[in-house]
């Protein structure tokens, strides 16, 4: 088996660098901070409307396995704690920035 030297083997490491830097460059259109609550209460009320329609029809006989209406319900469940959890914690942040003396 023989081995390149170092000055032969091919980099392939600038040109990841040069699309990275160009990458860099251009500029990012980022969500705004109220897109990105806006976003997630509205996936929030998606998983609450999935489970509510799951529940009717369990209610109307029309649902095939009562496994995925729990599912639902589950899912629409976990996703308001943690909206639930990351209201509190923002309510905190901002409660601890108003108590700082400055």
């Amino acid at each position: 088996m023989a081995v390149a030297p170092i000055s032969e083997a091919p980099l392939a490491f600038p040109q990841a660098l040069s699309s990275s830097a160009a990458a860099a460059a251009a500029p990012r259109e980022e969500p705004s901070f109220y897109e990105i609550v806006e976003r997630f209460v509205g996936s929030v009320n998606q998983q609450q409307l999935n489970a509510d329609t799951a529940v009717q029809q369990m209610i109307a006989g029309e649902a095939e396995n009562i496994h995925d209406v729990m599912l639902a319900l589950a899912k629409a469940d976990l996703t308001f704690r943690m909206f639930l959890e990351v209201r509190n914690r923002a309510i905190d942040a901002y409660q601890e920035i108003m108590r700082l003396q400055l």
